[in-house]
């Protein structure tokens, strides 16, 4: 029997060789010689990897386990190098560049005013992430042994007068870092984020401010449900009310309507179109801290601002002169004012106010009874509180001239959207 096989491209002889045979023909598949990919060049990666590692301070690719191929190596290096810079919350990002001041001011100067105003509503929008996340360390966490909130809210309204401290021991905030203060029940019920404002935001804010305390009328009449007063020694002496949509007083079933203080003149509303221009990055601080200290409310919040936007125009108009949403309705700006011990009557159970602090003041005190808690305040400080629930008072001060910008909601405006003001727990400590 005669073996045979079958013939395969190798053994057809080469023409150069001068061997006669059959012409030679190209493996199925093969590529021509024009088609054949070129030798890839120096990749870009790793010109983007040298710089990475310039700046993040290190002089060589940190060595590779001997289970982890280089190139994998290298991959979790520039990995680690871009999310050193990207998530970094102590040191500014700025300080990593090797540019000059001149240059980054250059840069900074070439850039529209619209960029300018997102990067510095993005880096406050972090800042209050950050303030956030130190006041829910151990460190920054005190709980109550005994005041419940949920008791606060459920149990009988008490006149301020008459009631008495609960916690056994007294609490310090010193204002040396962000704290907390979570009751018994596992609900926060006071955020303190010293110099949450940084000064360059708080100066352009203070003189916004106080450019539309100028414009307006303040007054000087005090609520029912708080029997503070004024302190006479300062340019500005009053409160100007910045509400987009609120229901006048004894007369909650009717349609709402913008604050007074507002709409009373051209120059007024002029002046206060250019005042929520100006807020921005304190509105992005406030935001931020509510929505990552209470997410469940920062939602309901949220519904609360689609049907006042939806349902008014007049607000829709004043929202518009902001680039950042707002979902509380009221702002307040306090001028050189203090209060007694009050509850926030006209706010819904369960709500946030949250409270800047401006002015020439030094420190001043905030207290709350039940929990005998005391907070020591100074211009820049944010304060996030269950006015509602917790009686709180602000005294006077030694000198200088203090100013609060107050952030509230009111319980009509729940009632009239048929919405619930809720809230969640407390965040874990972490």
């Amino acid at each position: 029997m005669v073996e045979t096989r079958q013939r395969s491209y190798a053994d057809v002889p080469d023409p150069s060789s001068g061997a006669v045979g059959e012409p030679q023909r190209a493996p199925v598949g093969a590529l021509p010689e024009s088609r054949k990919k070129r030798p890839r060049r120096r990749p870009r990666g790793r010109n983007i990897k040298s710089a990475l590692l310039l700046q993040s301070g290190q002089t060589h690719t940190a060595n590779a386990p001997p289970n982890i191929s280089p190139t994998a190596a290298n991959t979790r290096c520039v990995s680690a190098a871009r999310l050193a810079t990207q998530l970094d919350l102590e040191t500014a990002v700025e300080d990593l560049s090797d540019l000059s001041d001149d240059e980054r001011a250059k840069r900074w100067a070439r850039k529209s005013e619209a960029s300018r105003r997102a990067m510095v509503v993005s880096g406050t929008r972090r800042l209050a992430r950050a303030d956030a996340r130190a006041a829910q360390s151990a460190e920054g966490t005190t709980r109550a042994e005994i005041f419940s909130l949920t008791a606060a809210v459920e149990g009988p309204r008490v006149r301020p007068q008459f009631v008495q401290p609960v916690e056994l021991h007294p609490t310090l905030f010193p204002g040396d870092r962000p704290r907390r203060f979570v009751t018994s029940d596992n609900k926060v019920a006071v955020v303190h984020c010293p110099g949450g404002i940084r000064p360059k935001t708080l100066r352009q804010f203070q003189e916004a401010a106080y450019d539309w305390g100028r414009a307006i009328k303040l007054s000087t009449a005090l609520s029912n449900d708080n029997r503070g007063g004024y302190n006479e020694g300062g340019e500005l002496v009053g409160s100007g009310r910045l509400v987009t949509a609120w229901h006048a007083i004894g007369h909650p079933h009717e349609s709402a309507g913008v604050s007074a203080d507002v709409r009373k003149t051209a120059r007024s509303l002029e002046a206060t179109c250019v005042f929520l221009d100006k807020l921005d990055a304190v509105t992005a601080y406030v935001m931020e801290l509510l929505k990552s200290v209470d997410p469940v409310q920062y939602a309901a919040m949220e519904q609360l601002y689609r049907y006042r936007m939806s349902r008014y125009k007049a607000a829709q108009a004043l929202e518009s002169s902001s680039k950042v949403r707002m979902f509380f309705e009221g702002r307040e700006v306090q001028f050189n004012r203090f209060s007694t011990p009050h509850f926030d009557s006209s706010d819904p159970d369960w709500a946030w106010a949250i409270i800047v602090y401006f002015g020439t003041f030094p420190e001043c005190h905030m207290r709350f009874r039940q929990l005998r808690l005391e907070v020591v305040l100074r211009p820049g400080d944010a304060v996030a509180i269950r006015g509602h629930n917790v009686l709180h008072e602000a005294g006077d001060w030694l000198n200088g001239e203090r100013h609060v910008l107050v952030h509230f909601t009111h319980a009509s405006m729940w009632r009239e959207a048929g919405l619930e003001c809720v809230t969640g727990p407390a965040a874990p400590t972490i």
